[in-house]
């Protein structure tokens, strides 16, 4: 099904150059740190852009990773941690409970939803850099989410089809 946005997003997705990725965004990776061959940089960043039929799916990831607000509405962004199951808000109004940036530790659970017609432009920082690799998917199923977040449709909503394989992805421990 094709992905539909309000005329700035779809207009921001243009000019931005974002494509689809994995996790569920628009997204257009824009700087990685250098490094020798071989080896993973210290950082990366990307601009992403989420809308309600474009959610940043369940994942974790090997790094730790920053996102910041850039434009549009508050995004619902849901961590599942050591400490359990909570939802901050991405946005610009900190009166409002909104962040402006809001750090995703290593390792931990999240995902993120837009209210239906509206987006968010966001930028992701990672260190050490985003790989592939280092990515998990998350599905609906996995034991942590069905112990800790008993709201199963946003579990659903934020799974997506997350339980299908996707190459080049490894499990992380």
């Amino acid at each position: 099904m094709p992905k539909t946005f309000p005329l700035a997003a779809a207009k921001l997705k243009k000019l931005l150059n974002l494509t689809p990725a994995a996790e569920g965004v628009y997204i257009k990776r824009v700087y990685k740190s250098a490094s020798a061959p071989g080896e993973r940089p210290s950082m990366t960043m990307a601009y992403a852009l989420a809308a309600a039929d474009a959610p940043s799916r369940l994942h974790r990831l090997d790094c730790d990773e920053l996102w910041h607000f850039y434009a549009g509405q508050p995004l619902s962004v849901y961590l599942l941690g050591p400490t359990g199951f909570k939802r901050e808000l991405l946005g610009p109004a900190p009166e409002k409970g909104q962040k402006p940036v809001i750090v995703i530790p290593r390792g931990v659970i999240f995902g993120a939803l837009a209210q239906e017609g509206e987006w968010c432009l966001f930028g992701c920082t990672c260190s050490p850099g985003f790989s592939e690799e280092g990515c998990e998917l998350i599905p609906a199923e996995h034991p942590a989410l069905r112990a800790a977040a008993p709201q199963s449709d946003l579990i659903a909503a934020l799974a997506g089809n997350a339980s299908h394989t996707v190459p080049n992805r490894r499990k992380l421990t």
